[in-house]
């Protein structure tokens, strides 16, 4: 959930903002807005330490899949090879890639919406003919749906993250059960 790709279009919504415009003082809307930008730099800061903690994890399962690579490699290339505890390591390997691969991919770029807007939109996109109050319940409007966005990336990026944690815990016991297993005595 980086925030190195940063989109810059308008959110779209569906408030009647027309409604609401007419009703909101200038201190009103300026308060509003404040809570938005506050939700939104929440959500980044949220989004930075679920990026930290996927790169930790992806890390670890990265050292450890390789660890037990090369135990596997050891395994099979010996006189008298073990098969069952190479096929006990590839497991490992496995799914400790995987959980891995998941962790990284939730630590990805994406797409991921912060407060504050370009000045252009201001001055191109017709606000200045507005009253400030109306202005500003546009812009709030824009940080709901973002606010949104973002909620929605950010579960699902969880949900991922706690997917990979659990396949690293059940590793070691898919390595100790495939080693009984596969063991001919």
């Amino acid at each position: 959930m980086t925030t190195t790709e940063i989109p810059t279009e308008t959110v779209k919504t569906n408030v009647n903002k027309e409604a609401i415009e007419g009703s909101a003082s200038d201190e009103l809307a300026r308060v509003v807005l404040a809570q938005g930008e506050i939700r939104l730099q929440a959500q980044l800061q949220i989004a930075l330490a679920a990026d930290q903690r996927a790169m930790v994890l992806a890390g670890i399962c990265a050292a450890t899949a390789t660890a037990f690579l090369g135990a596997a490699v050891v395994a099979f290339g010996q006189e008298t090879p073990q098969r069952a505890l190479g096929m006990a390591a590839l497991g490992i390997v496995i799914v400790f890639g995987v959980a891995g691969g998941l962790a990284a991919y939730v630590a990805r770029p994406a797409k991921f919406w912060l407060a504050g807007g370009r000045p252009k939109n201001w001055w191109e996109g017709g606000v200045l003919d507005k009253p400030l109050s109306a202005s500003l319940v546009t812009e709030s409007l824009n940080y709901d749906e973002r606010i949104e966005k973002n909620d929605r990336l950010l579960s699902r990026n969880a949900k991922l993250l706690a997917i990979a944690l659990r396949l690293a815990c059940i590793a070691p016991l898919l390595g100790a059960f495939l080693a009984w297993a596969l063991n001919p005595a």
